[in-house]
């Protein structure tokens, strides 16, 4: 036997694993890295707002609703109102309460990476790429056929072919391997429209068969609320139908002040089956006292084991669950108080430490809680751990400075 093949030939067989591969999620439960979605819909939808929060949320690391994503570089094809998306991520980022460059991993292209052209698509793959040293981990296409100009979109021979190249540019970009902090997979979605109608997607047949997940979004007229409806869900378990809800939110603009939507909850939080529904005041403040108590006896911890503790602590106390959103809420709550220090070990290793250790272990008995006086932060007892450093983030993407034009990648930092 000879091993002069392409390794993507290699067979494989039950006996290669001990351990069955588990399902690895760029945004968990609702999006698996390295799939291509598409996330369709009639007009005005709210599809953009929430193909637009999934870009935030993977761009800065945050929980997109109650669900842990992975951090990672997001191009944004904004082909149906540049700036109107633009707006729509400042409201985003003043309802979530982040800076303009904490969102600099997430870029937007203003013109089309036309899947219809082979030459088109490798010119923008080399800007980007090369010109702009930014090799995306999640791609956003809005919308798909305004990325398919002169294609009949109802044949089915130019349709395949055209999204072959979207298959294409994610394995190019997996292939790049000079970015040593890229994740593993490039995940796509694409924003599509729906028939007149609203039952089905518009177009061939071959539209469905490259998608690994498909999602349907339902809206009622003008509502600040839309359901997203998993019709298509390969190699993992479909998710339940998932309401959203928008908030609406007060935005700056050369104009004057305008309001916009943001994605902020789910519309129904469900909790263990046979617990009973708790208002979020409750929910929170259950959520700070157990987390408090878990910080102030360990004084420094990973985010991600800081929040699974205190889940199991509310499970195990309460009987019941507790959602990602109301534990960061819980967790930034400590933060703006002064009480705890967020430390960026990396661009992906997040830990929290007590900003008065001593202090805080006498507060932690007497209240649960952490209340702080006008004195602030004790001394030297204040500085991070490990190294670390408060507040900042590295972003790790440039550009080539002879590059300008359509394809100049634009950020919400830069205007």
């Amino acid at each position: 036997m000879t091993d002069d093949f392409d390794p993507k030939y290699k067979l494989k067989r039950l006996s290669d694993y001990e351990v069955i591969p588990s399902t690895e999620w760029l945004i968990e439960k609702y999006l698996p890295l390295g799939s291509k979605a598409i996330l369709f819909a009639l007009p005005k939808k709210l599809k953009t707002y929430i193909g637009l929060s999934w870009a935030c949320c993977v761009a800065t690391g945050r929980d997109w609703l109650e669900f842990p994503t992975k951090k990672g570089r997001v191009l944004y094809i904004a082909l149906e109102g540049y700036f109107g998306v633009l707006r729509r991520q400042e409201a985003w980022r003043i309802r979530h309460k982040v800076s303009k460059a904490e969102l600099n991993d997430l870029a937007f292209l203003r013109c089309a990476m036309n899947f219809a052209s082979d030459q088109s698509v490798r010119e923008v793959l080399r800007a980007i790429v090369d010109g702009q040293r930014f090799r995306p981990d999640l791609i956003i296409i809005d919308t798909l056929f305004s990325s398919l100009p002169g294609v009949n979109v109802s044949d089915q021979k130019e349709m395949t072919l055209a999204l072959e190249r979207i298959e294409f540019v994610q394995k190019t970009l997996e292939a790049v391997a000079e970015f040593s902090d890229a994740l593993a997979a490039v995940t796509i979605v694409v924003i599509a429209h729906t028939t007149k109608d609203g039952a089905s997607l518009f177009g061939t047949v071959a539209i469905p068969a490259i998608f690994d997940v498909m999602i349907k979004v339902e809206r009622e007229a003008k509502a600040r609320e839309a359901i997203l409806h998993y019709t298509e869900a390969r190699d993992i378990e479909e998710p339940p139908s998932t309401k959203v809800v928008l908030e609406e939110v007060e935005i700056d603009t050369r104009s004057g002040k305008e309001k916009n939507l943001a994605v902020t909850e789910l519309g129904e939080i469900k909790t263990d089956e046979g617990s009973e529904k708790i208002n979020k005041k409750t929910a929170l403040d259950d959520a700070r006292v157990e987390a408090w108590h878990i910080l102030s006896v360990v004084e420094r911890i990973r985010y991600k084991d800081w929040r699974d503790q205190t889940k199991a602590a509310i499970k195990a106390k309460y009987k019941r669950g507790l959602g990602n959103t109301v534990f960061s809420a819980a967790v930034q709550s400590f933060v703006d108080q002064g009480a705890v220090l967020r430390i960026e070990e990396s661009s992906r290793e997040v830990w929290y430490q007590v900003a008065r250790p001593k202090a805080a272990k006498a507060v932690s008995a007497a209240h649960g809680d952490p209340k702080l006086g006008p004195e602030g932060p004790e001394g030297p007892e204040s500085a991070p751990l490990g190294g670390g450093t408060l507040g900042t983030r590295t972003v790790r993407s440039g550009m080539s400075p002879g590059l300008s034009g359509p394809m100049q990648l634009k950020r919400v930092s830069r205007l």
